[in-house]
């Protein structure tokens, strides 16, 4: 079951640290900031078809890796080995017409248990049953004081469940599952299908 972002005062120490530090840095002008940002290195698995084409990102420099890799175990291990050696967090980009996207409203009453509700909900909110679906959520500025506005996104786990799995059987489970033009933060995966980011280096 997707979680709901966690508030300040339900974040850990490190994470609200973390979250301090990047808004202090970002009351400082861009000229400023720029040298203590360290990028971090990401492997892109953009999905097509039945493959994958692979990049390693940070920041603005991206390098291409194999044109196509299959969810199979020699190409996973050997994508794993190269993450690992290059540090980097494993990103899966689902491709965009396999996500659902649809906006909804729900009764202002119910934000705290939102998570809970749209997991209730999901049957009636997107054509498949709770069990098909990697989802996330997000809720907006709503112009109605009484409702909440939100913006759902899912995603059939047939369509990427070889990758998740094949990934973490290989040492190097992805640690976030998005799309093109996806909202800041969005991840699919399940809290219990993640790498964690410390810990696991």
């Amino acid at each position: 079951m997707k979680q709901v972002p966690r508030s300040w005062s339900a974040a850990s120490p490190m994470a609200l640290l973390e979250n301090w530090q990047r808004a202090l840095l970002e009351c400082l002008p861009a000229a400023l900031r720029k040298p203590f940002l360290k990028e971090q290195v990401r492997m892109v698995l953009g999905l097509t078809g039945d493959g994958a084409e692979a990049r390693l990102e940070q920041g603005e420099d991206v390098q291409p890796l194999e044109v196509l890799v299959r969810p199979d175990a020699e190409d996973l291990r050997s994508l794993a080995a190269r993450a690992e050696q290059a540090g980097a967090d494993v990103i899966i980009a689902a491709p965009l017409n396999a996500v659902l996207l649809r906006q909804f409203r729900l009764p202002a009453q119910v934000k705290d248990n939102l998570d809970r509700v749209i997991a209730y909900e999901i049957d009636r909110l997107t054509p498949f049953s709770g069990n098909e679906i990697y989802f996330d959520y997000r809720l907006l500025p709503s112009q109605v004081e009484e409702q909440l506005l939100i913006d759902l996104a899912a995603l059939k786990r047939d369509r990427v469940d070889l990758w998740i799995q094949g990934l973490a059987g290989a040492g190097r489970a992805a640690r976030q599952l998005h799309w093109p033009g996806a909202w800041d933060g969005a991840n699919l995966l399940p809290s219990s299908a993640r790498r964690e980011k410390r810990g696991d280096q």
